[in-house]
């Protein structure tokens, strides 16, 4: 339960390609979010003052963050494309990011993935032929 005076925001990492857009998008659907850097995934869940202001230039989740007044809720996201998810898995990034999420004390981490499940057969004979497809369904369905 949210205590009074306090708003969910959901932070949006800086280094998010396509940051601008997912922003104007969450904010047409009257989301509360804004932009920062996160030092794990690309979306984070908070509860903190409603009278906050973004005032820590350091990462969300790093040592040291000055924002004593923000609590991290249960839920973490990293974003990819069918594309930077093949590419991960093959130069061993994917291993590597599933590992930081899931050395965190957040109970909720999971990817989104941007492709259609049944368009991952086509995509992948086209750029990748001798990999593996279930390597990459797998990465899509269990993290």
């Amino acid at each position: 339960m949210l205590q009074a005076g306090y708003e969910v925001v959901l932070f949006v990492d800086k280094r998010e390609k396509s940051h601008d857009t997912i922003i104007a998008s969450l904010l047409a659907e009257k989301v509360k979010c804004e932009l920062r850097t996160l030092a794990v995934g690309d979306f984070l869940w908070v509860a903190r003052p409603s009278a906050a202001t973004a005032t820590s230039t350091r990462p969300i989740g790093s040592p040291g963050t000055a924002d004593d007044s923000i609590f991290i809720l249960d839920c973490i996201a990293e974003r990819k494309t069918i594309a930077d998810l093949v590419s991960s898995v093959l130069d061993g990034r994917y291993k590597e990011q599933k590992s930081r999420l899931a050395s965190l004390p957040i109970p909720h981490c999971f990817y989104i993935v941007e492709a259609e499940y049944m368009a991952v057969n086509p995509f992948m004979q086209v750029h990748c032929p001798s990999m593996n497809i279930e390597s990459v369904k797998t990465a899509m369905v269990s993290t």
